[in-house]
């Protein structure tokens, strides 16, 4: 062996044992969790909680800081940047994966490149509503409806490019009807508008319409989810209503940058499977009717390039930019 080789193996050697010793120690000082959305938003929520369990569960200060704008490109962007160590961590969306590398021709970075998905939280599943005035009460009665006038029956979103605009226009498509697009700027003032019937539709997770599907005030058409949800029994999926493959699911977990040792990513994923079994942790995201998952850090990356690839399909098919 030349004394290159045994260098090199010396290198290799070094740099092992000292990510181990890394992860051994790892987390020795406060951790950076950062929000890519402002406060009161649903990623803030999921993070206050993600920070009170680190902490419980690392001994670590965990600063929470938001880092909002740009539809959360903003906060991605700062997590890609910063020392790939693994005290900065990020809150993160799916859509931050699956939809905003396909809607923003100009982002300074790549965030399937460069941050790595660390652990999936949980998933809320999208719930298609309608207000009262409505002459429909399912699924099925709706797309006729539709169908049979084009261009007349709208939807609400909380603006161009965000989930609530994208699930409402796939499901159109995937059933071959034509929905007037009215876009907000957040998702309460187009619950308003749903609520007042000026807008007849909207595509959302359950927890800010529940209290309006159970009083009567909106109507609940269909559940993008396998099976129905326990808060909705009577709500059938969209595979009941006659549309297969129209499963649709937020979901949230945490990221860390692309290049943190894997050491330290393998014991965070690990640190937060375990969430699910926390009755802390499990009370408060139920609260907004999450389904917690645990899935190892390849399911989630399967899962990241399975679900980027047919959200962007649909968005280069249907010609849908920000810039």
């Amino acid at each position: 062996m030349g004394l290159l080789q045994r260098f090199a193996m010396v290198v290799a050697l070094l740099m092992s044992t000292s990510t181990i010793l890394l992860a051994d120690t790892y987390p020795s000082r406060m951790i950076r969790l950062i929000v890519p959305f402002p406060p009161g938003a649903t990623t803030d929520f999921v993070g206050r909680v993600v920070g009170d369990y680190l902490k419980t569960k690392t001994g670590q200060t965990i600063v929470v800081e938001n880092v909002a704008g740009a539809g959360g490109n903003v906060g991605m962007a700062a997590a890609a940047k910063a020392e790939a160590d693994g005290y900065t961590l990020v809150v993160v969306g799916s859509s931050l994966f699956t939809m905003n590398p396909h809607l923003y021709s100009d982002l300074s970075f790549d965030p399937v490149r460069d941050i790595a998905p660390v652990a999936i939280v949980g998933e809320i599943p999208t719930v298609f509503v309608v207000n009262k005035q409505v002459p429909a009460t399912s699924l099925r009665e709706f797309i006729a409806l539709a169908k049979k006038e084009p261009g007349k029956y709208s939807y609400a979103s909380a603006g161009v490019g965000t989930p609530l605009h994208l699930s409402v226009a796939r499901l159109a498509k995937q059933a071959g009807v034509e929905l007037l697009h009215v876009p907000y700027r957040g998702g309460a003032p187009a619950i308003i508008d749903v609520l007042a019937g000026r807008v007849d539709m909207i595509g959302i997770d359950p927890a800010p319409v529940l209290q309006y599907i159970q009083d009567g005030s909106m109507r609940a058409l269909a559940v993008a989810a396998n099976d129905r949800l326990p808060i909705l029994p009577n709500v059938p999926t969209t595979a009941e209503a006659g549309l297969n493959n129209a499963q649709d699911y937020v979901w949230w977990g945490v990221g860390a940058p692309r290049n943190t040792p894997v050491a330290i990513l393998d014991q965070l994923n690990s640190m937060l499977r375990e969430a699910n079994a926390d009755p802390a942790f499990k009370s408060r995201l139920t609260t907004i009717h999450m389904q917690l998952l645990s899935e190892s850090r390849a399911e989630i990356e399967a899962r990241v390039k399975s679900e980027g690839k047919a959200w962007g399909d649909f968005i280069k098919t249907s010609a849908i930019k920000l810039n």
